[in-house]
């Protein structure tokens, strides 16, 4: 594979599948932007995963509850 460098516009071709590749540089408002996106989604994911952690240990305490209600573990006053 043979890659070519233009110094003037910046972008590296090559070619691939026998398709010809044109790599761009991206503005620092491109990259601004795809780090904005890129941090919405991670914290998206975080989100999810606490949310779903926390229903997880929810759902543990609420059935811990149940099993002590039935083995009469519980002193009820």
């Amino acid at each position: 594979m043979r890659v070519i460098h233009d110094g003037v516009t910046n972008k590296y071709f090559f070619e691939m599948n026998e398709k010809l590749i044109t790599l761009v540089s991206l503005t620092p408002k491109q990259i601004y932007e795809e780090q904005l996106k890129l941090n919405k989604e991670k914290m998206v994911k975080m989100k999810l995963v606490y949310q779903g952690g926390l229903f997880l240990l929810t759902r543990f305490f609420l059935i811990l509850l149940m099993m002590m209600l039935f083995f009469d573990l519980i002193l009820i006053y």
